[in-house]
């Protein structure tokens, strides 16, 4: 392990840490927010006047930045599992400061996230900057945000249709961070034009996952959505970024990376099913 993958564990281990820690502010800040004011702009006008809220919203500008950087200094392969470190610091602040119940399935959930992370970090081939044909990138994000949108027209258009909605959002917010890493590609090649269009893509992406996730929670109760989200946020990047963006595993780590983004996958399930990650993320 090369000492620019480690560097990159550590700053994406500092972003999943900002991520967790602004979704709990606003999260707090939302629930004091409602008892005051009514759902819609109202609530919204309170809440940018809260001094956590916008400390969250500082956060999250602080954490993206981290992300990209991470992807700049280590493949996504490796920096994707470790972002789901959000998920076991949000359990940290529910069962601590929330005093939510830690059981059984919270302990797996952190165990396998754990497990599955060094897997990865273990066997992932070396990171290089790679810059594959521009085309398939462009095609694979358009059909990206295309699914979005139809799933967000689907899931409204038809009640029973919400599922529609979560695996949008899974598709989107996946789609939104592998288009972070061309980000990271191509700052670090110096083509900051490019850079700036897949910013814009990956800003773009992550908006739309964010509404169908929002409606798809007025349709399904929170327990039945962050679990696919979750689930969805790891293989959906790495696979991008091994099938078009560049990333290669070779047939000896190929199989123990498969298996490593399983089991993160259903360690972030099931920590996305707990009350503790609920009641710090304000899903509960």
């Amino acid at each position: 392990m090369t000492g620019g993958t480690v560097g990159g564990i550590a700053v994406a281990a500092v972003a999943a840490c900002c991520n967790a820690a602004a979704v709990a502010l606003q999260a707090s800040e939302a629930r004091r927010a409602r008892r005051a004011a009514r759902p819609g702009i109202g609530l919204i006008r309170r809440l940018v006047h809260r001094r956590r809220w916008t400390a969250g919203i500082a956060l999250l500008a602080i954490a993206w930045p981290l992300q990209v950087t991470a992807l700049a200094l280590a493949s996504l392969t490796v920096v994707q599992p470790v972002l789901t470190a959000s998920l076991i610091v949000l359990l940290g602040i529910g069962a601590t400061w929330l005093h939510e119940r830690v059981g059984l399935r919270e302990v797996l959930g952190v165990l396998a996230i754990a497990a599955g992370v060094v897997e990865i970090v273990l066997v992932a081939p070396r990171h290089s900057l790679t810059h594959p044909p521009t085309l398939p990138l462009v095609v694979a994000v358009c059909a990206m945000a295309a699914v979005v949108v139809a799933g967000h027209l689907s899931g409204r258009a038809v009640p029973r249709a919400a599922l529609l909605l979560v695996l949008a959002a899974g598709i989107g917010y996946g789609g939104s961070d592998f288009a972070a890493k061309l980000v990271s590609t191509k700052a670090s090649a110096g083509e900051w034009g490019v850079a700036v269009g897949w910013l814009a893509a990956s800003v773009l992406l992550g908006v739309l996952a964010l509404v169908d996730e929002s409606f798809a929670l007025q349709r399904r109760a929170a327990t039945s959505v962050a679990p696919i989200v979750a689930a969805m946020k790891v293989p959906v990047p790495v696979l991008l970024a091994l099938g078009i963006g560049g990333e290669g595993w070779g047939p000896a780590g190929g199989l123990a990376i498969v298996g490593g983004i399983v089991v993160v996958s259903a360690g972030a399930v099931l920590l996305a099913r707990s009350a503790a990650v609920a009641a710090a993320s304000g899903s509960g």
